[in-house]
């Protein structure tokens, strides 16, 4: 895991093409900077820099430029998402257009948010999956698409921002105006209403599903808790990890999350049980 961890790190370090030239071509260098959002695959390293997606192939070497060009259905990426159970990548760009981009090099398209005829922002705010479903966070509600059929499954269309989606075992869980709801995966997601309030006054960053129970998450003061929920009776138990204000985002990992604080790298794997492992420079 720390060989991957370090692959993962090269990233965000300036790449030139090792690509030979022949006489009289042209050799393109990508430039970036600032790494916005950084996910990998068992083979590639994925991440956005200034609304553009990059990969690094962490077999070859070769640093690849997503654009409109090659493989792309739109030109300025927002976010990206990986599916580590099906293997592939969700981008979503500021037009709310997406593209699905399969391991194999296969591009969909999902343009159905774009083109969606709403009064609304389609700014993309959160995705996440599961089993057969891809959960788009949206500022209007939540679209649930059907990844094998490439279809929307669900709109929910709820007049209300979601800032976050995730998965909590056979449930989802969105964060709405800093509250937190939640419905079974094969409730009814066409109406707000069938969602359930389990928690309010947490102002999250991002969230991430542990187990059938557990919800890691990292509120804007930069702490780093756990909500052990109780679906059943409605209630959870808060767990802290990390209270200092000097905590990184979540990164997934194979089978746990990592994150930094105060330069410590820590994991949290999938039973909620926290790990140190060394200190970063």
């Amino acid at each position: 895991m720390i060989k991957k961890i370090l692959i993962a790190l090269i990233a965000l370090l300036p790449f030139i093409s090792k690509a030979q030239m022949s006489v009289g071509e042209w050799n393109v260098y990508s430039m970036f900077s600032d790494i916005e959002k950084m996910v990998q695959s068992p083979d590639k390293v994925y991440f956005v820099s200034g609304n553009y997606l990059f990969s690094f192939d962490k077999n070859t070497e070769e640093l690849y430029n997503y654009t409109s060009r090659n493989k792309l259905n739109d030109n300025v990426v927002d976010n990206i998402y990986y599916n580590r159970d099906k293997d592939y990548l969700v981008i979503t760009y500021v037009t709310g257009n997406i593209d699905i981009l399969y391991d194999n090099g296969e591009v969909v398209n999902l343009p159905d948010i774009k083109n969606a005829t709403l009064n609304y922002s389609l700014k993309i705010n959160d995705v996440d999956f599961l089993d057969n479903c891809i959960y788009v966070a949206t500022k209007f509600g939540l679209i649930v698409f059907d990844e094998s059929r490439q279809e929307v499954k669900y709109s929910g269309v709820y007049d209300k921002e979601i800032s976050l989606v995730t998965t909590v075992g056979d449930y989802v869980v969105i964060d709405q105006n800093h509250a937190l709801y939640y419905i079974h995966k094969n409730g009814r997601f066409e109406s707000f209403d069938s969602y359930t309030q389990i928690s309010s006054g947490y102002w999250m960053l991002d969230m991430e599903g542990l187990n059938n129970n557990m919800l890691l998450f990292r509120t804007t003061g930069k702490t780093i808790h756990i909500f052990d929920f109780n679906f059943n009776k409605n209630n959870y138990k808060r767990i802290n990890l990390a209270e200092t204000t000097n905590t990184s985002l979540l990164i997934k990992g194979k089978d746990e999350y990592y994150y930094l604080a105060d330069n410590i790298l820590y994991s949290v794997n999938k039973e909620g049980v926290k790990s140190t492992h060394s200190t970063m420079p």
